[in-house]
């Protein structure tokens, strides 16, 4: 171009001194214009190369680490497109400030290198727009007026950078993960409207993949539009925090509540399985620290210990999740306080988590695995987590309504927990009858609709004011769920005993039903005389097993006849409160 202003220049000054030759000077000037089109072709021709390059070098990435695609994504991009930018980062909007979660090259606001974690807050009110309303901005002449931040215009001038471009990182579902800012070395490089949908392009492909790579697949329930509106809510902390409390089933006291988020969307409370779908790694993030703050500011007069979900998606963050302890320890919330739910059906191994969490629990803050039974290998992370209690998954529970098949696993569950020194929390618990049906399993807390729904702090303050005086508890079992639940805990008991120590087995005392709690209670919670009967049989078979096991016979012969009996018993049970027709 420099060569080309001289070349017509010279021309010009000829013809304003009429000292000149037409002829030879329309040659000069069509044979450059047309060497300048040659250039200029060859020139777009490689910027298209170099464009495709990187894109297929992007998809085409390999790794299970997030932090190695990002930043080789970031290298690629500059080694590739060095003539046109000076420089890429990946940053996230949040109250109007802006912070680089990755850089390379020379890009404002850098310190500490270019492979630096974390950069200072600038704040940003521009980009915090762009970010709520889904779109570009693209400034073409930072030495013009632009609505960016003066600070962040001045020192993009001081660094030589000419244009900006801040687009928005979506996932497959169309859900932003964070913002790619592109700094170019020449005004007006956002000009064409076809460097703007590259850009675009990009940031979208790196947003569809670092997604894969943490592991989040949820499908979009709801329009676009729908999941815009409850971003945008978010982000102008429409946020409230409900409460449900987890009581001790022998008291009627409440231990702890769980914080679960809503959206309030002018009169309306959304709840969390419609917009949640809609959010991506930064919203959850922000949806997490929006709760933390509800909870510090609220719940701290109560006196009650509390629980928050931690998202999957964002413990892919490892070094924040390191970190977390000091800043929940910082912001007033001490591991009395607060402790953290993760879920087991979408949680990850990757052993820089389980090292993450491992930190958050050395620092005495306690760790729920939440709906346990509902993934594949929960028995596992049992030992390897360092989980300081469990909450067995509600599909569980209420199957209980339907029938008493899940009962002895969710009492198995409680007796490994049991055995390993952990807590354990039922979810679900919906009505009287589970209720009744799981005042057998020991030392256990409770969950669900029975006690009460989520509530606002100002309804919470006000039922545990009341907790005492109006929910105070009678003695269980109290139906015929409770007693069945008391009768499956024993016979696995029995059964197990029978397996291991048989010799030890009291055989007179097994036969005679008179001294069993239960059977002194059948009449009384409407059981009747069929009932009696059959728990009589029950047990002078199983006491006849004990000595037939003592007399050396093998219980894989003896298998058929006690499965019978525990199944007529179970069938009556099921007749009488309902569960099969008469």
């Amino acid at each position: 171009m420099a060569e080309t202003m001289v070349l017509y220049n010279d021309i010009a000054r000829d013809l304003a001194t009429d000292q000149h030759s037409r002829e030879r000077e329309k040659t000069i000037i069509a044979t450059r214009l047309q060497y300048d089109l040659i250039s200029q072709m060859g020139a777009y021709a490689q910027v298209q190369k170099n464009r495709l390059t990187v894109y297929a070098h992007i998809e085409q990435q390999q790794t299970d680490h997030l932090l190695d695609f990002l930043q080789q994504t970031l290298k690629s991009l500059l080694e590739s497109l060095g003539s046109e930018i000076m420089g890429v980062a990946l940053g996230n909007v949040k109250d109007n400030t802006y912070r680089h979660l990755l850089c390379e090259g020379k890009m404002p606001w850098l310190t500490g290198g270019p492979h630096a974690a974390d950069h200072p807050i600038k704040v940003a009110p521009e980009f915090q727009q762009a970010w709520i309303d889904e779109q570009a901005l693209m400034v073409n002449n930072l030495h013009q007026e632009t609505q960016l931040p003066s600070s962040f215009q001045g020192e993009c001038q001081s660094l030589g950078i000419r244009s900006v471009g801040l687009f928005v990182m979506h996932d497959q579902q169309g859900r932003p993960q964070s913002l790619l800012l592109v700094c170019g070395r020449f005004p007006g490089y956002f000009l064409s409207e076809e460097t703007g949908d590259f850009w675009q392009k990009i940031a979208d492909l790196i947003g569809r993949l670092q997604v894969n790579i943490g592991h989040s697949s949820n499908p979009r329930q709801h329009r676009l539009s729908d999941e815009i509106h409850f971003r945008q809510l978010l982000a102008k902390g429409k946020v409230e925090m409900y409460y449900q409390p987890i009581v001790d089933p022998n008291t009627g006291r409440t231990v702890k509540v769980e914080a679960l988020a809503r959206l309030c969307d002018g009169g309306s409370i959304i709840s969390p399985g419609k917009f949640l779908p809609a959010f991506g790694i930064p919203q959850l993030r922000a949806l997490f620290d929006t709760g933390l703050a509800r909870i510090r500011e609220y719940l701290i007069d109560l006196n009650v210990p509390c629980t928050i979900n931690l998202p999957t998606e964002i413990m892919a963050d490892t070094r924040w999740l390191k970190l977390l302890p000091e800043y929940l320890t910082g912001i007033g919330l001490d591991a009395q306080r607060i402790g953290l739910e993760i879920l087991e059906s979408s949680l990850t191994d990757h052993p820089d988590i389980c090292q993450a969490l491992f930190v958050i629990r050395e620092a005495q803050y306690p760790i729920l695995l939440d709906d346990v039974g509902a993934g594949e290998s929960s028995l596992l992370r049992l030992s390897t987590l360092p989980i300081s209690g469990i909450k067995i998954d509600q599909r569980f529970v209420r199957s209980l309504q339907q029938g008493f098949e899940n009962l002895d696993l969710i009492l198995a569950l409680r007796m490994i927990t049991l055995q390993r020194g952990l807590d354990c929390i039922i979810e679900g618990v919906e009505n009287s009858e589970i209720v009744d049906t799981l005042s057998c399993i020991p030392t256990v807390l409770h969950q669900g609709y029975f006690y009460s729904k989520p509530m606002t702090i100002t309804a919470l303050a006000e039922w545990m004011a009341c907790e005492v005086q109006e929910r105070s508890l009678e003695p269980l079992p109290k139906t015929l769920y409770g007693w069945y639940g008391c009768h499956v805990r024993k016979e696995l008991s029995i059964r197990d005993a029978l397996y291991t120590i048989p010799d030890l087995i009291n055989i007179d005392a097994l036969q005679n039903a008179e001294m069993c709690p239960l059977h002194g209670i059948i009449h009384q919670i409407g059981g009747g005389e069929e009932l009696v009967q059959l728990h009589q049989e029950w047990h002078l078979n199983y006491a006849q097993a004990a000595s037939q096991l003592q007399s050396g016979f093998s219980m894989d012969t003896l298998r058929e006849d006690l499965d019978a009996t525990r199944n007529k018993l179970r069938t009556l049970i099921e007749r009488k409160i309902g569960l099969r027709p008469a």
